[in-house]
């Protein structure tokens, strides 16, 4: 055979290896489903979709259908009470009573998982400082819902309505808070107002308040009391405290004479329209009431009502988590994978920050706000919050508990409504702090079977 020969027959061979080669099938990509189940509420489902498809982009193998509705919560139960894993969400935004119940997926080993656009970096490492205390572990031990996002209450103001009267804008300690509530008053404004029909007080008054009166009188033991529901958890010395002070709000005339018969709407209006100068609530007031704002603008501001003596004392505020997602646990070990690499992927900085920008919810993870485009792209309410937790000695708290496996739900239901259906009359002085939570304390007692 001669050379010519040699190399015709060569390539020959060659194009046959070649073209078999490429027409050896590719490893198959099982195609995934994922479910999610998302409340459409206040802040929208537009930050669920950006990272609906930012997840679809990085794993091309994997549909994320969502379904969002304002009563999500009822289709999940009626689904629950069927009991067809099959039909079941894999990703639900509702936890109680499925947790206690046994039918979530525990969640422990996605905090030792790196955060996928930030590998040197666990999830449990990852969050604010503060947002640590909102991850919960049930009576068995785990937990079965990461925060996603957060919220942070208190006071909110209108700017040029402190700036026009010369309030003080940061009172240190108790003293200085009732001076302001005086100045307020003598000025012809409301001082506080509230949705007492939501108990929206709660926001600025409640178990941490409690908390900050420990701390300050050197009771150290006090919150682990509270986390593991001992005696007397209504009607312990600090919540009489709390509460006796804000009946003497009330006997002061501090609080709106209204607030009994007000909604959250009602209540934020007050300020925005110059009849009462604070208003319990959340940072989501921004967002909720951006289409009442003058043309003109408005700017909220922030604080606490600080309940120490002493100024410089740690100021509690409240704060809890939002947007927090659970995963089923009837569906397949493949889908629960593929239901937590969503998870973990909402702590992406991407997915972060589209919740602060379209859902303007505060982000869980310290690395957005480490970057100060990010702080400086939140609203007027949140801006503000941070502002005064850099000038005062802040702790985020958020009054979390782990219910005893014994402790009566029905009882302890009856407990806080008495509690809570009742502040109004505390804050208006027509009921004395120990009259309500006496009687809350009663059913407690009784729930918890002590």
């Amino acid at each position: 055979m001669n050379l010519r020969k040699l190399f015709v027959l060569l390539a020959i061979v060659s194009l046959t290896l070649v073209g078999c080669a490429q027409t050896e099938p590719e490893p198959e990509v099982e195609e995934i489903v994922l479910k999610l189940a998302i409340q459409d509420a206040g802040y929208g489902t537009a930050h669920w979709e950006h990272i609906i498809k930012t997840f679809e982009a990085e794993y091309p193998n994997v549909k994320v259908e969502m379904t969002a509705s304002p009563d999500i919560k009822t289709l999940i139960s009626t689904l629950a009470q069927a009991g067809n894993d099959d039909e079941m969400f894999d990703l639900i935004q509702a936890y109680s009573p499925y947790a206690a119940e046994g039918l979530l997926e525990p969640l422990d080993d996605l905090l030792d998982m790196p955060l996928p656009d930030n590998p040197d970096i666990l999830l449990k490492d990852a969050f604010l400082e503060g947002v640590d205390k909102m991850i919960v572990p049930e009576a068995d031990g785990n937990v079965y819902k990461l925060p996603k996002s957060m919220w942070i209450g208190g006071l909110f103001y209108n700017t040029e309505v402190f700036e026009k009267y010369g309030w003080n804008t940061n009172p240190q300690n108790w003293e200085e808070f009732l001076a302001l509530m005086a100045d307020i008053k003598a000025d012809g404004l409301s001082p506080m107002t509230y949705a007492g029909i939501y108990n929206y007080l709660y926001f600025t008054v409640g178990w941490h308040k409690a908390f900050e009166l420990a701390d300050e009188a050197g009771d150290t033991g006090f919150r682990e009391e509270f986390v593991n529901y001992a005696d007397n958890r209504f009607n312990n010395e600090y919540m009489l405290e709390v509460y006796n002070k804000i009946y003497q709000l009330g006997e002061l005339g501090y609080f709106d004479q209204g607030v009994a018969v007000l909604d959250h709407t009602q209540s934020q209006m007050q300020v925005i329209q110059e009849e009462a100068a604070l208003v319990s609530s959340a940072d989501w007031i921004d967002n909720e009431m951006k289409s009442a704002y003058p043309a003109d603008g408005f700017t909220w501001g922030y604080m606490s009502i600080p309940f120490v003596e002493e100024k410089g004392g740690e100021i509690y505020v409240t704060a809890g988590a939002s947007d927090s997602l659970s995963i089923w646990g009837g569906k397949s070990d493949t889908q629960k994978e593929w239901a937590k690499k969503f998870l973990l992927w909402t702590f992406t900085d991407d997915a972060q920050k589209v919740t602060a920008e379209a859902a303007t919810a505060l982000p869980a993870t310290a690395t957005f706000y480490d970057n100060e485009e990010n702080v400086a792209n939140l609203v007027s309410a949140q801006k503000a919050i941070f502002a005064y937790i850099a000038k005062n000695n802040v702790v985020i708290e958020s009054n979390y508990a782990i219910p005893p496996a014994n402790l009566d739900g029905e009882l302890m239901q009856m407990a806080n409504t008495e509690f809570e259906t009742n502040i109004p009359l505390i804050s208006l002085a027509q009921k004395t702090a120990s009259e309500v939570l006496d009687a809350a304390n009663d059913y407690y007692q009784q729930a918890v079977g002590r």
